[in-house]
């Protein structure tokens, strides 16, 4: 029995010290939020696990949500409610014209629970800046650090606005939510993303041009791309969907061969002025 716990110890030890060399350490945190708790992945919940979160004052001059002609007077049926149950629904509010209609809470949430918002938070943020795009208080053209100024500075300073609203910020963004190897993952659990962006971006001096940012990492090449080749890849579990990578314990792959970039309508690549230069 000792010599079996004695090397269920040294499997463990051995499990944590290599999770830390390659990067993967963020899995026990992860392990702690979710399979612990009966997860199989993030949930809206997680907030008091967060100690990466940066905390934005409140606002000195709330503005309430105004209250129908209707508040108070409608109310779910059976199924409606049933509905809610079976979802695992923790909010649930009907806005109609700018007024609260209806408001109802489950699972032990309240009107005061702080939660993650997730996708949510895209649409919400979306139609604000587009409220202040209309009103002249945000240009969707300017650099990100006009208004964070954190941005100002390194890779992220020629992110503009209108780039960070339609998702074009150089991630590459994963939909599986249950890999513990995935992007999703890693972006979730770890508290720095910056090792997540693409290896390349536009130049923020020379926009004709693309420069790498530093990240490496290595993927499988099924395709026989030649050495300096600019290539496409997919990551996380749809790096295992290939006929050559099925079931193995891959997280990176190459899925095409880039034949030319363009960005703002001008070309940043061209894979055969590439190989002229090369040669």
């Amino acid at each position: 029995m000792k010599t079996v716990l004695r090397a269920l110890g040294v499997a463990l030890v051995a499990a944590v010290v290599l999770s830390y060399l390659t990067n993967y350490d963020y899995l026990w945190g992860g392990i702690r939020e979710t399979w612990l708790r009966g997860w199989e992945n993030a949930q809206i919940d997680d907030l008091p696990f967060r100690d990466h979160v940066r905390t934005l004052p409140a606002s000195s001059n709330p503005q309430p949500w105004p209250e129908g002609p209707l508040w108070g007077k409608v109310e779910l049926d059976k199924d409606g409610q049933t509905w809610l149950k079976n979802s695992k629904t923790a909010s649930f509010l009907v806005i109609q014209h700018d007024s609260l209609v209806y408001e109802s809470y489950l699972r032990g949430h309240d009107a005061t629970t702080l939660t993650n918002s997730f996708s949510m938070v895209k649409s919400i943020t979306a139609m604000a800046v587009g409220l202040a795009v209309q009103q002249g208080l945000v240009d969707e053209q300017a650099p990100v650090s006009t208004y964070l100024p954190r941005f100002a500075e390194g890779e992220n300073a020629s992110l503009t606005v209108q780039e960070l609203l339609q998702m074009r910020s150089n991630i590459p963004f994963g939909e599986d939510y249950k890999d513990p190897f995935g992007f999703q993952a890693k972006a979730y659990y770890r508290d720095d993303n910056r090792t997540l962006l693409e290896p390349y971006r536009v130049d923020a001096e020379n926009r004709e041009r693309l420069v790498p940012t530093g990240r490496t990492f290595v993927a499988v090449d099924c395709l026989g791309a030649g050495e300096g080749q600019f290539v496409l890849i997919t990551q996380g579990s749809s790096a295992r969907m290939t006929p050559e990578t099925k079931s193995l314990p891959i997280d990176a792959v190459i899925i095409g061969l880039v034949d030319a970039v363009r960005v703002e309508g001008r070309e940043v690549f061209s894979r055969e002025a590439a190989d002229a230069a090369a040669s």
